[in-house]
């Protein structure tokens, strides 16, 4: 089977040199978060996994650690560590309520 994908997945191919996961590019509607990487800072574990489930459902990507291809910290304070490195290294990331 040949997947359909966005023209950035091929872009991205072509910069590491190897095939890219085609399930962030997905053309489909439904899944509104396919650009999102998404990591939790203070949230409690239930929270998290349902946040987590629901990114994944709508096509985005759970991280465990903050890296530079994070798009969103999920927090409930700025005082995290995360949000306080993310701030520091001026990663273009977004940082969040859990209620986003």
């Amino acid at each position: 089977m040949i997947p359909v994908v966005r023209h950035e997945w091929i872009n991205l191919s072509i910069a590491r040199h190897r095939l890219a996961q085609v399930r962030p590019f997905s053309p489909d509607p439904r899944m509104i978060f396919s650009s999102v990487i998404l990591t939790c800072a203070d949230i409690p574990e239930m929270d998290k996994e349902s946040i987590a489930g629901a990114i994944i459902a709508l096509g985005g990507v759970e991280s465990k650690d903050l890296t530079r291809q994070t798009t969103h910290i999920c927090a409930l304070s700025l005082d995290h560590p995360k949000c306080v490195e993310a701030r520091k290294k001026n990663l273009k990331c977004k940082i969040v309520l859990p209620h986003w």
